[in-house]
């Protein structure tokens, strides 16, 4: 565990200090209404606490609606996920809090906020997660199922052209719920956009910050009268798709990946990519490209320091026609 940066706790402390003026609902949280109509967008960040990206561009936009540079008609809410993680710049304290929006998930910190959240989550008609890999990426990606409405958004955001995508209704992770995924059962569209790897960054600044203002111009048009297909329709370039299709349990100590491997590093049948923890190569199952790869902490015999990832890696292939094909999903 590093000390958390000077500068990442200097912008917890100006949030902090926004809450008290903009409170939100839950602790950590700011609202604006502007009551001009009923919309309520919900923007999520820090969920993982060293996944610090979005807090300058999520900062700008709540100082730009405070003075009025950044016009919407309705109510919006920004919350922080993990701070105390933050503080401590590791992911989380207890347990992944962006694994337990269930209400039987075991007694953690986490547990407890992911309890605030969902409360939040509910009241809202849009859920954006503002999330960062571990490893480098080669551009932002959307992940989450697939759905028409998410489908849409996703076009309309502009915050990737990439979309890491499954079938309806599947987990991202087995016996866990991610926050997306709690809005989802809530019916309510949720989204969770990647913005390369963790840490402060001019590109998170600007992914998180144009993002969230085009999901309130989205609203807006909502609240007028214009359905999210009419907006999405157009010029607009299509997405990519990719579908993960293996994961590599992470079920030894020792297993190992090569340096070097990031979000979207292309791989090959065969390819080593490490050490299996058995005295054996670990080997790629089939051509596709790399998501999550992970580096752990060790101890001096090569280890990995518990709490261990459930997986190493995963492994995704490009979709060859559109999702709603793939899941039998005709546009409504």
């Amino acid at each position: 565990m590093t000390q958390q940066s000077s500068e990442v706790l200097a912008y917890l402390q100006a949030f902090e200090e926004m809450a008290a003026k903009h409170p939100g609902p839950i602790p950590q949280s700011i609202s604006f209404d502007f009551k001009e109509h009923s919309g309520h967008a919900l923007f999520g960040a820090i969920t993982h606490g060293n996944e610090t990206g979005t807090l300058p561009g999520m900062l700008r936009v709540i100082r730009d609606l405070e003075s009025g540079a950044i016009a919407y008609g309705g109510k919006v809410s920004f919350m922080l996920g993990n701070v105390a993680a933050c503080r401590q710049n590791t992911r989380f304290v207890e347990a992944d809090l962006n694994r337990v929006f269930l209400t039987s998930a075991p007694a953690s910190l986490e547990k407890d906020r992911a309890l605030e959240m969902m409360s939040l989550i509910k009241s809202a008609d849009l859920f954006i997660d503002f999330h960062q890999t571990i490893k480098a990426s080669e551009e932002p990606f959307y992940i989450f199922p697939f759905d028409w409405p998410g489908y849409y958004w996703a076009k309309l955001l502009g915050g990737a052209k990439c979309w890491v995508t499954r079938a309806p209704g599947k987990s991202f992770a087995a016996s866990s719920v991610c926050a997306d995924e709690f809005a989802r059962q809530e019916g309510i569209p949720g989204l969770t956009l990647e913005m390369g790897q963790m840490g402060l960054s001019p590109l998170a600044e600007t992914v998180s910050k144009e993002t969230i203002v085009r999901a309130l111009h989205v609203i807006d048009r909502l609240q007028q009268g214009e359905t999210l297909k009419q907006q999405a329709q157009g010029g607009e370039q299509e997405l990519r798709f990719y579908e993960i299709v293996f994961a590599q349990p992470f079920d030894e100590a020792g297993m190992a990946l090569k340096e070097g491997l990031n979000n979207f590093t292309p791989v090959q049948a065969e390819q080593v990519l490490g050490q299996d923890g058995k005295g054996g190569e670990l080997l790629c199952p089939q051509d596709g490209v790399l998501l999550f790869p992970k580096y752990p902490r060790r101890d001096d015999e090569g280890s990995a320091l518990q709490p261990r990832p459930k997986e190493i890696y995963n492994l995704a292939t490009k979709m060859q026609i559109h999702p709603a094909e793939a899941f039998d999903l005709p546009e409504p």
